[in-house]
């Protein structure tokens, strides 16, 4: 499974921010986003939330799709 259709089994939806920086977002509740932020250029990563066991299994698939991790 690739690591979008992993984030949108969770919930979330994929979108592009700039030329080097993409990700996926979905609500907590009716008030709270969740945004999980990936940066190419400093091959970094942003949650502005806590993340589940699940979110954290997207998230290093993500970088291995990316070549950052092995």
């Amino acid at each position: 499974m690739t690591a979008k259709e992993m984030f949108e089994k969770l919930g979330y939806k994929y979108f592009r921010e700039a030329r080097n920086r993409f990700g996926y977002k979905t609500m907590v509740g009716e008030t709270r986003p969740c945004e999980i932020l990936f940066d190419t250029d400093t091959k970094t990563y942003h949650c502005n939330l806590m993340i589940t066991i699940q979110e954290h299994q997207a998230i290093t698939q993500q970088m291995k799709e990316l070549g950052w991790i092995e």
